[in-house]
């Protein structure tokens, strides 16, 4: 028995297993630096339709099994969109009007939309991850890095 959870594996023939794993990454890499470098949520909240669908469609992974691994990540994207809420410095300003009192705390529109922007952040991260990853081995995507990449073998 193996405390580890299940490998993801594809359980039906999809498009995305038969990419190359180093396309995968190349393009993995350009979706994160999009939305790393994008402070409003709308952009993470594209990112983040077009990346359910692919999962969707395209993937071939266990849905059930995507969705349990997901979790605590769902947990933890929450947990940090209340922080970056709760810390925001737009809650401090009197000049800004609040959208919400809930006792000693004053809702902003900026702060609201700050947490939003991370938590819809951090669920493209896992997905684009996800996608990248899951859908093949550790043995392919090294050797499509050498074959590819030319990088060492080792």
């Amino acid at each position: 028995m193996s405390l580890l959870p299940a490998p993801l594996e594809p359980v039906r023939p999809a498009l995305l297993p038969r990419i190359t794993p180093v396309a995968r990454l190349v393009v993995g890499a350009a979706w994160l630096t999009v939305v790393v470098l994008t402070i409003d949520p709308v952009v993470p909240a594209r990112l983040l339709a077009v990346e359910v669908v692919a999962l969707a469609l395209l993937s071939g992974l266990p849905l059930g099994r995507v969705i349990a691994r997901l979790t605590p990540l769902v947990v933890a994207a929450a947990g940090l969109a209340v922080l970056t809420v709760l810390v925001h410095p737009s809650l401090g300003d009197p000049a800004v009007p609040a959208v919400a009192v809930v006792g000693p705390i004053r809702l902003t529109a900026p702060a609201l939309s700050a947490g939003l922007a991370m938590a819809l952040r951090l669920a493209v991260i896992a997905l684009t991850t996800l996608l990248v990853v899951a859908t093949s081995d550790a043995t392919a995507i090294a050797d499509s890095l050498v074959q590819q990449w030319h990088a060492p073998q080792r």
